[in-house]
């Protein structure tokens, strides 16, 4: 990541009107579980192209981590307008309502996938944990740990629990993914 923040940061002191410098600067701070610097520089980027879906995606996403759900809504729908089977779309809107609490809702985004792509599988598994759908939510899991082994509770905690900074949500998620049989290790 320390590589990542190093160019983007070069592209921006180039090219301080470069969008996607700031998404990329801003990308960088999401992964790190820095919601508000993320939010900051997709604004920039956001500013300097209006019509960006790859940049309303991200903002939506760090918002959503921050607990600022109906913004994070706002900005997918726009996403929606131009593109209404944007899977990467319906799976993060989702998620938005998963970490807003509202499992059912978050499935039927989920719902509106053709194909719920295994790599979403530790999401979608912990939204079928939190609807009560544990036997499926088992199969699933089982199917993405097959092809993902090394996608584990220790990593979790890492790489996406770090992100989600409202607080209990991580400590949820945590529990959902090792209730449809995640490994710890």
């Amino acid at each position: 990541m320390s590589s990542g923040i190093r160019y983007a940061d070069i592209a921006l002191s180039l090219d301080p009107e470069n969008y996607m410098a700031h998404w990329t600067r801003g990308q960088m701070h999401k992964e790190a579980g820095e919601q508000e610097e993320a939010v900051i520089r997709f604004e920039q980027a956001r500013e300097l192209n209006p019509n960006s879906v790859h940049v309303r995606t991200m903002l939506a996403a760090s918002l959503a981590y921050l607990g600022r759900y109906e913004e994070a809504i706002a900005h997918s729908n726009f996403v929606l307008s131009r593109d209404k089977t944007a899977y990467t779309v319906l799976w993060a809107r989702g998620m938005f309502h998963y970490l807003a609490g509202e499992c059912d809702e978050g499935l039927q985004w989920f719902d509106k996938i053709p194909s719920v792509p295994l790599v979403a599988g530790r999401h979608y598994s912990a939204l079928l944990v939190c609807a009560g759908r544990i036997d499926e939510a088992r199969e699933f899991m089982a199917r993405y740990q097959a092809e993902y082994p090394t996608h584990t509770i220790a990593r979790e905690k890492i790489t996406e629990a770090r992100k989600m900074i409202v607080p209990g949500i991580a400590d949820r998620y945590i529990e959902h993914l090792r209730v449809a049989g995640m490994a710890e290790t």
